[in-house]
């Protein structure tokens, strides 16, 4: 994503009833799934990579502790001013957290930002535990590629054959 949108979208994933209605969709998947795993716990440990403006760390300190990553420098800066709260920098390809750390691992919206997205995905499911959860958000279809995937940086669309 460019770095001038960070701020907007600071705004817009709190107030545009697209953003809001996504966290809440995301929250009840999220839920659900943890139900399904019978997972009492109430204090998780969520790796958030691709954390962006941190609004869905927010939502996932409802399940536990979250560590939150970002790639990009100019968004770890935004968060901190706006919410005095730091990021952590690092690439999803290169995740320097031990195997077998986290109960859930997210990446909303990130994987198709990465040229090497097989990578990507064996580094999530390296650093969450055996019986944890990966929890992946990617836009799908190639044929609704449009400008909008230009400005946002992204190298793909998926469906879900062609999604490891």
């Amino acid at each position: 994503m460019r770095s001038d949108y960070y701020e907007e979208y600071y705004h817009l994933e709190r107030t545009h009833w697209w953003f809001t209605a996504r966290s809440k969709i995301l929250f009840d998947q999220i839920k659900q799934q943890l139900l399904r795993h019978s997972s009492n716990q109430k204090n998780l440990n969520i790796l958030n990579v691709g954390a962006g403006t941190y609004h869905t760390s927010q939502m996932l300190e409802h399940f536990g502790s979250v560590t939150s990553v970002e790639y990009n420098e100019e968004c770890i800066e935004l968060v901190y001013k706006l919410l005095n709260i730091q990021m952590i920098h690092q690439s999803i390809t290169e995740l320097k957290f031990n195997n077998d750390t986290f109960d859930i691992v997210c990446a909303f919206d990130v994987i198709e930002h990465v040229q090497d997205d097989v990578t990507a995905i064996k580094e999530l499911n390296r650093v969450c535990k055996k019986n944890g959860l990966v929890i992946v958000t990617v836009p799908a279809l190639m044929s609704l590629w449009s400008e909008h995937d230009i400005i946002n940086q992204h190298y793909r669309r998926y469906t879900k054959s062609n999604f490891y």
